[in-house]
């Protein structure tokens, strides 16, 4: 999925256009375990989890999928 989250615009992408890649990345991974999962029986039902996280400008953008979550550790605190 890297391909959807090289920057575009020499580091001045709006916040917008952030979300657009990170829901691009996530749907796209989404499509590639399902599209695996359908090339055998042994592989039926399989899944897994997804975090991206891209940090800019003291703001984080985060994108999950499944199981997961994104914990901020600050000075020890979350």
């Amino acid at each position: 999925m890297p391909q959807f989250l090289k920057g575009g615009k020499g580091g001045l992408e709006s916040e917008t256009d952030i979300n657009k890649r990170l829901l691009s990345a996530r749907f796209a991974a989404n499509d590639a375990v399902i599209n695996k999962a359908k090339t055998g029986l042994n592989l039926m039902g399989m899944g897994t989890t997804l975090i991206i996280v891209i940090a800019r400008n003291n703001v984080a953008h985060i994108c999950h999928g499944g199981d997961s979550r994104v914990y901020l550790i600050r000075d020890g605190i979350n």
